[in-house]
């Protein structure tokens, strides 16, 4: 069930300026991604009686990327769950009708940055020669870049899979918006940390091409939000103060790219990762940044 959940691609829409959200909309298509905090690490069976009822995600689909197909969550819950989870409850609440399409796909560790190349435990800068090949999330310059990291490759593969099979049942394939957690591995390298404004710009360009959306709202989750995180003994440096300021640049643009917070509390001892109730309300904050956009 875990290694189902953490390829599975999410769709979901909300109201913003990007795309028109009403009572007549038929669909929305959301694609979720990121490294470890996008998993499904959430236990079902520690949420709220209320959250597991199936009538709350009738008409809520996520994406199989084993069986190439979506699953019907009105149906039965997985066993764990991502931020999508949430996300998609809290979104329904605001938008009762039209049916939510969801692709998801998440590899912890993973950096964003194209000189980066994920090593276990190890300092993930590679070189500043563009290479391809790189255990990474780099979208590439452009769709032809042979350069673009495998989990982005990955990504990409999802969601046009998904797009496809929507297409074939005449379902919008428009991207509705984003959601993006990660920045976790950037924070070790200063060129990432110091670039990373400029890396979810490029992100969300190439999503945007690779999906044929004109545009949508990218929604990213700050993170490491407890101080405590770098009093930590590691074993990498930390550029962490320089990755938040770019996060928040990155947000301040206007560039349809928002910050959504996440929680201080609810934390594993090294202030990484969350317990159940933790990414609940991740997921919460990402759909209510996205409704407050919407309005």
């Amino acid at each position: 069930m875990k290694a189902f959940l953490k390829t599975a691609t999410l769709a979901i829409a909300v109201s913003c300026p990007f795309s028109l959200f009403s009572a007549e909309k038929e669909s929305y298509f959301f694609i979720f991604s990121g490294q470890s905090n996008m998993t499904p690490r959430g236990k079902t069976k520690q949420i709220k009686p209320e959250f597991r009822k199936a009538e709350a995600y009738k008409d809520i689909y996520l994406w199989n990327s084993k069986s190439e197909q979506f699953v019907d969550l009105g149906k039965k819950l997985p066993g764990k769950f991502s931020v999508a989870l949430p996300f998609a409850y809290y979104f329904r609440q605001k938008n009762p009708t039209g049916k939510i399409y969801m692709v998801t796909h998440a590899a912890g560790g993973r950096p964003l940055h194209y000189s980066l190349h994920f090593k276990p435990r190890q300092d993930h800068f590679d070189s500043l020669e563009y290479k391809p090949g790189r255990d990474n999330f780099f979208p590439g310059l452009n769709a032809g870049d042979k350069n673009k990291g495998k989990q982005y490759i990955t990504l990409a593969s999802n969601f046009m899979k998904a797009q496809k099979d929507l297409e074939s049942k005449n379902i919008s394939t428009k991207v509705d918006a984003f959601i993006w957690v990660q920045g976790e591995s950037d924070s070790n390298n200063k060129l990432s940390s110091e670039t990373y404004n400029k890396s979810l710009e490029q992100l969300k360009k190439r999503v945007q091409e690779d999906t044929n959306t004109e545009s949508f709202p990218m929604v990213f989750m700050k993170v490491f939000p407890n101080p405590k995180y770098l009093e930590q003994p590691r074993e990498r440096p930390t550029f962490l103060p320089i990755l938040h300021k770019q996060m928040e640049k990155a947000a301040a643009d206007d560039n349809g790219i928002y910050m959504s917070l996440a929680p201080a509390d609810k934390m594993d001892s090294k202030f990484v990762h969350y317990n159940s109730e933790g990414y609940w309300e991740i997921g919460k904050n990402l759909a209510t940044k996205l409704l407050e956009v919407q309005k």
